[in-house]
């Protein structure tokens, strides 16, 4: 365990000093807004289902539950989506599965014990649908594989890998696949700019990848979710550590995981959205530029995550462009 605190600090820390950040510069909670894109968030979620399963008369869907902000909010969006179309009279089935992995984190499972208990009591009529699986097993398993690869090739191992991410998702897709369900992604945009997503995993519709982390907070509070899965500090599920002590090594003794989130969203959104330079961002926010130097840095160190190297004809002169399909 330690080894892993060791490589999600190499990988995610943002500064070591707590007066390297200006701590009063932060993202705006913005709670009423929230609440009013909730009716287009039902909307695009039941359309999505639809698309992805291809059956306009009922709703499945199939979420890797954590018991962290994202997916309680990602559960909660996907029932009272479910709820609303039941109500309406347009759909006559619905089935919301919710499975909880049991590796690296003990603590995931316990906040997803409660959250289970919580949203069953508030919709009583739905279909949903607990899963706890161990995959402690596979993992060890298919560590050992890899580490068997290694010693073949003569290879050094220099990173312990994202196994345990990548194999959750890879196991909701297949459940989704073969139940024809829509596997939920849960992926909130302030890992996609960090690059906190794994390649090779993820869902099939996503319904907060364009939600920094300080508006994931707000659509919790919208939605009414209980305070105990709000104010849980966030968990990385590849490392199981905690982010925001990953993130900074000294925060304000009176904040909450969310004030850090509404301080590294606004230069997130500055740096990513607005294209912001590290030294304009140290100007605008009053960062220090060592900060602002890591966090652009580490930005655009995970493009290729983000929207990974492809070849594009399209982008070739004219000449090929024109003639490519032509025999």
């Amino acid at each position: 365990m330690r080894s892993l605190e060791r490589e999600a600090r190499k990988l995610y820390r943002m500064t070591d000093k707590i007066e390297d950040v200006n701590w009063s510069a932060q993202y705006l909670s913005n709670i009423d807004m929230a609440r009013s894109m909730l009716p287009d968030i039902y909307n695009f979620t039941e359309n999505a289902i639809k698309t992805v399963t291809y059956d306009e008369n009922s709703l499945g869907a199939v979420i890797g539950l954590s018991g962290g902000i994202d997916s309680c909010v990602c559960s909660s969006v996907v029932a009272e989506t479910m709820q609303n179309a039941v109500e309406s009279g347009h759909i006559r089935d619905t089935n919301l599965g919710l499975i909880n992995f049991r590796g690296r984190s003990k603590e995931d499972t316990n906040y997803s014990r409660l959250f289970i208990e919580y949203i069953r009591s508030k919709y009583p009529r739905l279909k949903i649908q607990y899963i706890e699986q161990d995959i402690i097993p596979l993992l060890n398993h298919i560590n050992e594989i890899t580490d068997y690869l290694l010693n073949l090739t003569h290879r050094k191992k220099i990173y312990p890998g994202e196994l345990a991410t990548r194999l959750m998702d890879l196991l909701v897709l297949e459940y989704a696949d073969k139940t024809g369900h829509c596997a939920i992604d849960s992926t909130n945009k302030t890992e996609v700019v960090l690059g906190e997503i794994v390649i090779g995993a993820g869902g099939e519709a996503a319904i907060l990848s364009d939600f920094y982390k300080t508006q994931v907070y707000d659509l919790a509070e919208a939605l009414a979710i209980p305070d105990p899965f709000i104010q849980r500090r966030p968990i990385n599920s590849t490392f199981a550590t905690d982010k925001v002590s990953s993130y900074f090594a000294e925060i304000p003794t009176d904040f909450t995981p969310g004030d850090v989130y509404r301080v590294l969203d606004l230069a997130l959104f500055l740096a990513y959205d607005k294209k912001y330079s590290s030294e304009a961002l140290s100007h605008e926010l009053g960062h220090s530029e060592k900060f602002t130097q890591k966090l652009w840095q580490r930005i655009h160190s995970q493009d290729h995550r983000r929207v990974i190297p492809s070849f594009n004809f399209h982008e070739l002169p004219s000449y090929y462009n024109s003639n490519i399909l032509i025999q």
